[in-house]
């Protein structure tokens, strides 16, 4: 009897324990940056959400599928609130946007930065604990396989697409620009290992 009640708890701690790691699984892992020339490739809580509500409120994609109820109303509130922020400004050629992502891309913590516009900084932490915990896990997941096959064509051709982005002014160029300078890229990589 007081085996199955030693065994009964050892096992009701074990559960637990296995819970709460896999819930604190992508939550503790530290910010992803790597780091290939003047190209940096990063898994940040901070950027994903900022760009996910970006996107949302640009072309209204599905919400994260584990929102609900109330949850899921806090979301769409965010979504709202980002879009009224964002007017039709264009996140590649506006200074402001620019440099708010800038901003978020150099955070490592928790604690948004001050120099934030506020409408921005106050959508993004109320929207965060909703992140967390109903699409962080995914996205750090995929940020971190795109960054392992990202970082060896990065590694073999930085100078050349660095030449390139040069000539095409990459930080505030078309879409249409990177997806050639992508391609251009991966077709380098195969002929490299042929």
């Amino acid at each position: 009897m007081i085996f199955n009640r030693r065994l009964a708890i050892v096992a009701a701690a074990l559960v637990f324990g296995l819970i709460f790691a896999a819930n604190a699984s992508a939550q503790d892992k530290p910010i992803l940056s790597v780091k290939i020339g003047r190209y940096r490739l990063q898994s940040n809580p901070w950027v994903n959400l900022h760009q996910r509500l970006l996107y949302a409120a640009r072309f209204e994609p599905a919400t994260p599928a584990a929102l609900s109820g109330d949850d899921l109303s806090k979301w769409n509130q965010a979504v709202e609130a980002y879009r009224a922020f964002l007017g039709k400004r264009s996140p590649i050629s506006d200074d402001e946007l620019v440099r708010l992502n800038a901003a978020l891309s150099a955070t490592t913590t928790s604690k948004l930065p001050a120099s934030l516009p506020k409408a921005a900084a106050t959508t993004l932490e109320g929207a965060m604990p909703l992140y967390r915990v109903a699409q962080w896990e995914e996205d750090d997941r995929a940020n971190r396989f795109w960054i392992a096959m990202a970082e060896p064509l990065l590694t073999s051709a930085a100078e050349e697409l660095a030449a390139a982005s040069d000539t095409v002014g990459l930080s505030r160029c078309r879409l249409e620009e990177l997806v050639r300078l992508v391609l251009f890229l991966d077709r380098r990589h195969r002929a490299d290992r042929s």
